[in-house]
């Protein structure tokens, strides 16, 4: 009889806990999917696991995930347009900073892909492994877009034009 101990803390904890950067929540994102195709869960219990509580991470972020099923009644009615959101909630919760500051379009732009439009697991695993890539590519640079960013970028390219007319009017006068 062997017990193996796992040090796997719920997803919610260790977002809280740790400061993840993005390319772990990504990297966690990818093995959610992964260990969702490699068990070809059938929707009620990707449904029922699909819970930043449910989803366990070990520190080498390996996903492990806790089935529950309380009410298997309910179950019944499930379609995949249920667990679709269940997926949208996950990947908010994830990507929770990037959304905040809007970083990116694309980040929105798969959450309404998958609301909308997705298919099956494949489908959506292999739209999130192009979003990964395209968030990685360095002309992809992830700037916050809020109200001060882009005020705070308008002085700056006004006070360069500035300068500019400045040193004009320096030389006129001397």
């Amino acid at each position: 009889l062997v017990f193996v101990h796992n040090e796997a803390v719920s997803l919610r904890q260790k977002l809280q806990r740790e400061a993840c950067n993005l390319q772990e929540r990504m990297q966690m994102g990818r093995k959610i999917l992964e260990r969702i195709l490699l068990l070809n869960l059938p929707d009620m219990m990707a449904y029922d696991v699909l819970e930043a509580d449910r989803i366990q991470v070990t520190p080498a972020l390996d996903i492990y995930f806790l089935y529950e099923l309380a009410d298997i009644e309910q179950f019944e009615q499930l379609d995949f347009s249920d667990v679709r959101q269940k997926f949208v909630r996950l990947f908010e919760v994830l990507f929770e900073r990037e959304l905040l500051l809007d970083i990116s379009e694309k980040i929105p732009a798969f959450l309404d892909y998958i609301r909308e439009e997705s298919n099956g697991y494949l489908e959506i695993y292999q739209n999130y492994i192009r979003l990964v890539e395209q968030l990685q590519k360095p002309e992809e640079a992830l700037k916050p877009n809020t109200l001060w960013f882009r005020l705070w970028n308008r002085i700056k390219k006004l006070a360069v034009k500035l300068r500019g007319a400045l040193a004009i009017i320096v030389v006129i006068l001397i």
